[in-house]
């Protein structure tokens, strides 16, 4: 079905007022049909203005397949003048519905630079934009916010927190993590959902009893990489850590009884050891492999076909599935509960 593109831009106007023109735009520009509205959620996305523009884009792609409410913060580093807003706001619109049925409002984001005090202080303000009755979600897609942060008026808003920890290390999460934690938010990481092809191929080595017995007390492990300051899928080493009983913690990490090492290389590669066994697993191109190696041959081999996630297919597929209880518990053994090794 078609879909209209209606766009309204508005620069140096206060919060009060883009609130009062927001319900007028659309019918304005359908001559005063009033639409339904199909929007399924709220997605608050809180970006870099550097790249807002290339935010804007993904947004644009999102609205294209997810009936949601998309705003889109942007503080400006000008915090001096007046309390203002730069906006854009852009909504697809189903007219040609057939005779007798209104039209629909499938999407909308509303783009907003923010200036002066409300740069600082844009939870208040941003609270009556997000529908109360429809599930809500923040991607924080910048660095973790340092400092006092008032997550006890952000969670009134925001039901659950995305984040990213191959963007920002799960060390700098924490804090944040711990704030949705007191204030009952739900915490989704999109590292969690590329890692599903990993967990499964462990899942279903560990019905082999060698491929078990190297997991469940392996005496190093060795982690490759093509940069060293990247540690691929930290969320799911917890997982891993947490559910066979390493507790090793947070990478880069060690336990008295495992040695765990971290390599260069031309791609990730996670090898666990013990005696003659290895069990080794690596992301290429088209699939995820692992091999089960004895005395460096392989005698078993596992593999799970996929393609590299574009971000629109994280969030995509985030919002799809939606929570996931098990990593949710994962981070509560894991990072809440102060059992992971300093």
């Amino acid at each position: 079905m078609n879909r209209r593109i209606i766009h309204w831009k508005q620069q140096q106007i206060g919060g009060p007022e883009l609130l009062h023109h927001l319900p007028a735009i659309v019918p304005k520009a359908l001559d005063g049909a009033v639409p339904l509205t199909a929007t399924v959620m709220t997605l608050g996305l809180f970006v870099d203005p550097e790249r807002l523009e290339d935010w804007l884009k993904l947004a644009h792609q999102l609205a294209q397949t997810h009936p949601a409410r998309i705003l889109m913060l942007s503080p400006s580093s000008e915090r001096d003048g007046a309390d203002r807003l730069d906006v854009d706001v852009y909504t697809a619109v189903e007219t040609d519905r057939g005779v007798g049925r209104p039209p629909l409002l499938f999407s909308e984001c509303i783009a907003m630079t923010l200036f002066g005090g409300i740069a600082n202080y844009w939870i208040d303000w941003v609270q009556p934009l997000v529908r109360s009755d429809l599930p809500s979600y923040l991607w924080w897609t910048t660095a973790p916010p340092e400092g006092r942060f008032r997550w006890d008026l952000l969670s009134t808003s925001f039901q659950s927190l995305v984040i990213d920890s191959a963007a920002y290390p799960l060390q700098q999460w924490q804090p944040l993590i711990e704030a949705a934690e007191r204030y009952q938010m739900g915490v989704m990481d999109l590292d969690w959902y590329r890692g599903v092809p990993f967990r499964h191929l462990l899942a279903e080595a560990s019905d082999e009893s060698e491929a078990l017995a190297v997991l469940k007390n392996p005496e190093d492990v060795l982690v490759t990489s093509p940069n060293h300051d990247d540690w691929p899928l930290a969320s799911s080493w917890l997982w891993l850590s947490w559910r066979l009983g390493w507790d090793i913690g947070l990478p880069p990490c060690n336990h008295p009884s495992i040695r765990v090492e971290q390599a260069e290389g031309l791609s990730h590669v996670w090898r666990f050891r013990r005696g003659r066994h290895a069990l080794v697993v690596t992301d290429a191109a088209d699939a995820w492999r692992l091999h089960l190696v004895k005395d460096d041959n392989v005698i078993r081999e596992w593999q799970e076909p996929h393609q590299t996630p574009t971000l629109l297919d994280d969030l995509t597929n985030l919002l799809t599935i939606g929570r996931d209880p098990l990593y949710l518990e994962t981070l509560r053994h894991t990072l809440l509960e102060g059992t992971h090794a300093s």
